[in-house]
């Protein structure tokens, strides 16, 4: 179990995670034309982008999105005279970045903590849409007690920018008039303070987590979903012992067919651990594609929402599925109830 401490964000709907969370949960999007960026057919590109940030590379715009929620975490009470390591979301190497802008990143949020937060061991986790929610798994196991470890989470991610606008294209990934089944580039950086199981009731937490990965033997087709069925039913199994069903769900859904077709196949398998009474929650529908950003800025909405009376179940689930490396993650928040002591 890990105990929530403090949470930060900046996305193209709100600069710090209040006002993102806010604006997401009053069905605020942030999804416009671009005004330089052009498909092949020769039409404009809709994405979702931080207008703030000029910079044109996706490494650059990453390590500021970044920057700005350290700097929102790092705002929070409480936050701040810790010792932790730090677990670091960011996407597989791809056009737009690469080895070095992963060093470069790095050291930029090492000097953003700066003397905050006493930083021992530094991780990079490279699992694209279940990086964020690998990284809070990882941060649960180094949480726990005998271990007793904070971690400071950072995720993002940046598909504005004109090497990955090529690249996903190149892929038949881009959503344009010819391919209706693309995803909407986006962009976003959240970060959060994980700690032991806190003693002072009514602190959110991770309470269960589960991490499978997908191959050719365990599932023949990528649409039948059985990995992240596993992971799905991994994470909830504590609750399901007790017989708590999960009300609220977070998918990484963004357009692309085989990703909502192994989402529902899991589902089915998963359903009896949920007691769905609303839509799926879908961050890309107010954001875009954000990639390695997307599971702990999901945690980041969950949090938030319970404690402005937007979900008003006690645990929320948050799943994700790697579109290169097979990664499939899930994992289970207790959000208390309702309000957080660290605010």
């Amino acid at each position: 179990m890990s105990a929530i401490l403090g949470v930060g964000a900046c996305t193209p709907i709100g600069l710090r995670a209040d006002s993102a969370a806010a604006a997401y949960y009053s069905d605020i999007p942030n999804i416009q034309i671009h005004p330089r960026f052009i498909d092949a057919g020769g039409q404009r590109v809709s994405m979702a982008f931080v207008d703030a940030i000029e910079r044109p590379r996706e490494a650059d715009r990453m390590a500021m999105l970044a920057t700005a929620a350290v700097r929102d975490l790092l705002a929070q009470p409480g936050v701040g005279g810790q010792e932790a390591d730090l677990l670091l979301a960011l996407p597989a190497y791809r056009p737009g970045f690469d080895h070095e802008d992963a060093r470069g990143f790095t050291a930029k949020i090492r000097d953003c903590l700066g003397s905050a937060i006493a930083l021992g061991e530094v991780v990079m986790c490279q699992h694209d849409q279940a990086g964020g929610v690998v990284t809070l798994a990882m941060a649960m196991d180094r949480n726990a007690p005998g271990r007793g470890r904070h971690c400071v989470v950072v995720a993002a991610d940046s598909y504005v920018g004109a090497d990955t606008l090529d690249w996903i294209e190149a892929d038949q990934r881009l959503k344009t008039e010819e391919n209706p089944f693309g995803l909407i580039p986006g962009e976003a950086a959240a970060a959060m303070l994980l700690g032991p199981p806190a003693t002072r009731p009514g602190t959110p937490s991770i309470v269960g987590s589960g991490l499978v990965r997908e191959t050719a033997d365990a599932a023949p087709g990528p649409y039948l979903g059985r990995a992240l069925s596993g992971a799905l039913l991994g994470a909830t199994d504590a609750l399901a012992s007790r017989q708590v069903p999960v009300k609220h769900l977070f998918v990484d859904l963004n357009g692309e067919i085989w990703r909502t077709d192994s989402f529902g196949n899991a589902l089915v398998r998963a359903s009896p651990r949920f007691a769905l009474e609303e839509s799926f929650n879908i961050l890309a529908n107010r954001v875009g594609e954000t990639g390695a950003a997307y599971g702990v800025l999901a945690a980041v909405f969950a949090v938030i929402g319970r404690r402005i009376g937007m979900l008003d179940g006690r645990h929320a689930c948050i799943c994700g599925s790697s579109s290169r490396s097979g990664a499939r993650a899930a994992v289970v928040l207790d959000l208390g109830e309702g309000t957080s002591p660290w605010v």
